[in-house]
């Protein structure tokens, strides 16, 4: 699957809300975030747990 549809894909996940759903299925495991607060995330794991 192309990047297009994947990033389509993924859109119509989080339109319905379910963005940690969205986040274990599409983000890679090696991911990191960084948030408003200057929170920061180490892989798919720890960004799934400070979301839920």
């Amino acid at each position: 699957m192309d990047i297009k549809n994947l990033a389509t894909a993924m859109d119509s996940i989080v339109a319905q809300g379910a963005i940690v759903e969205a986040v274990e299925k599409y983000f890679a495991e090696d991911a990191n975030t960084s948030d408003y607060n200057q929170v920061t995330t180490t892989g798919k794991e720890q960004m799934v747990e400070k979301m839920t």
